[in-house]
């Protein structure tokens, strides 16, 4: 099953759920960390969170042998050329016939 292994745990014990535990909380707190610096409302939480997977999921992993999500699924390095500092200051650019007092 190209690598996937399934594991069945036991009803009721949230004891058997450590490692997706840690990785929420890891997500979270990139998240909040990001809010916060910029001094964003909770409105943006939603963007937030797919950013913060996305941002994991470039990143390596000790889970995967020091080898990205994308990676091992892709067979290529990712390209993080695109990224930006979060919350950077932009502008729109409104051409001189569009633009009003």
């Amino acid at each position: 099953m190209n690598g996937i292994k399934r594991q069945l745990t036991t009803t009721y014990t949230p004891q058997q759920n450590g490692i997706v535990k840690m990785k929420k909380r890891t997500m979270m707190e990139m998240e909040r960390t990001m809010l916060q610096t910029r001094e964003l409302s909770n409105s943006f939480w939603g963007g937030e969170v797919a950013t913060t997977i996305y941002i994991l999921n470039q990143s390596p992993t000790i889970a995967l042998e020091i080898m990205t999500h994308y990676e091992s699924w892709y067979d290529k390095n990712p390209n993080v050329n695109h990224f930006k500092v979060f919350g950077f200051l932009s502008y729109v650019h409104v051409v001189d016939k569009k633009r009003q007092k």
